[in-house]
């Protein structure tokens, strides 16, 4: 679970609330959860109500994970989506994990060409071979690195806890039923 504050309209809410939406849609799509949570980092830093006009498009981007009224409206086959409607953490995180899966496939798994082209529209390279938005690759690869390492320690210290609590309380839970099957037991063969 990631923690953290997100500003929505106006209000302070828990990233971890949002984390609902983004493990539905990175299930749903077949993408890791680090890697939406890498693209909100870079793109909005957790602001729901971030925006950004592209001139070059004539378009916005909006939300958590920074999706374009274009793309958004492509990717959910839903010609009438509005940016009110884009605002909404739901809608955009499915938004934009189904724009991220696209590029995944696109580009065969590989997580840098996806974040360039989720950027850029696709995967563009300088003469020298470098990403025409190197910079913007780095960054969120380096997110997705933490996010992922995050996630990794925390399913371990969820594992070690469980096993943890499963060992510890067992047996007093086994025999706090064997000893209520006793009384019952003893209780209605006594008043025969």
């Amino acid at each position: 679970m990631i923690t953290g504050a997100v500003m929505m309209l106006g209000a302070v809410i828990s990233a971890s609330s949002i984390d609902p939406y983004i493990l539905n849609a990175a299930q749903r799509h077949n993408v890791e959860p680090a890697i939406i949570h890498a693209i909100i980092k870079v793109e909005s830093n957790w602001d729901t109500t971030a925006s950004r006009y592209e001139s070059h498009l004539n378009d916005s981007s909006l939300g958590l994970m920074q999706v374009l009224l274009k793309t958004a409206r492509e990717q959910l086959k839903n010609p009438g989506l509005t940016t009110t409607q884009l605002f909404d953490p739901q809608t955009n995180i499915e938004a934009g994990t189904r724009y991220i899966a696209y590029q995944l496939r696109r580009y065969n798994g590989n997580i840098k060409d996806a974040f360039a082209a989720y950027n850029a529209g696709s995967k563009r390279l300088t003469s020298s071979g470098a990403y025409i938005n190197q910079s913007y690759v780095d960054k969120a690869y380096n997110a997705y690195q933490m996010y992922k390492s995050q996630s990794t320690i925390s399913t371990a210290q969820i594992s070690k806890t469980t096993s943890l609590v499963s060992t510890k309380y067992a047996v007093p839970a086994i025999l706090s039923v064997v000893l209520l099957v006793i009384v019952s037991y003893r209780y209605f063969h006594r008043s025969k």
